[in-house]
């Protein structure tokens, strides 16, 4: 597991499942990792907006301003919120971004984060832990 830890104008990133290439500097991501959380190349790549052949690739580039990077910063600042909820489990951590969730109508928290939906998550774990301004914990 890596732990690196950046801050940017989202906040401070932990990155706990070791989603963003921390070899060099984080404006790269690793999709071995991502493969944990979802094992079917071909569904990562329709995930990530990405073509299948570039999930071979070490690392991949996040250039500004592209919905890539919108999705994974967001993803990273979520699995590292839900796996400070779950205790530091990294399968329970996976588990809740994978699986289908009624309040979010059936779709997993994953999901609405690769629709570019995942600052409503991240609102949301923000609130469950105590850590957004005026949360009443």
């Amino acid at each position: 597991m890596h732990k690196y830890q950046y801050v940017n104008k989202l906040g401070q990133i932990h990155n706990y499942l070791g989603i963003l290439d921390t070899s060099q500097d984080p404006r790269h991501f690793s999709s071995e990792p991502l493969m944990r959380i979802c094992s079917n190349k071909s569904d990562l790549a329709s995930l990530l907006g990405v073509q299948r052949t570039q999930l071979y690739q070490k690392t991949l580039p996040l250039k500004k301003g592209t919905k890539l990077r919108s999705r994974i910063i967001h993803l990273v600042m979520a699995t590292d919120l839900v796996y400070e909820l779950m205790g530091n489990d990294e399968n329970k951590t996976i588990d809740w971004l994978t699986t289908p969730n009624t309040f979010l109508f059936g779709d997993s928290p994953l999901e609405v984060i690769m629709r570019d939906e995942g600052k409503a998550i991240i609102s949301w774990l923000q609130e469950m832990l105590g850590k957004k301004p005026g949360a009443a914990f």
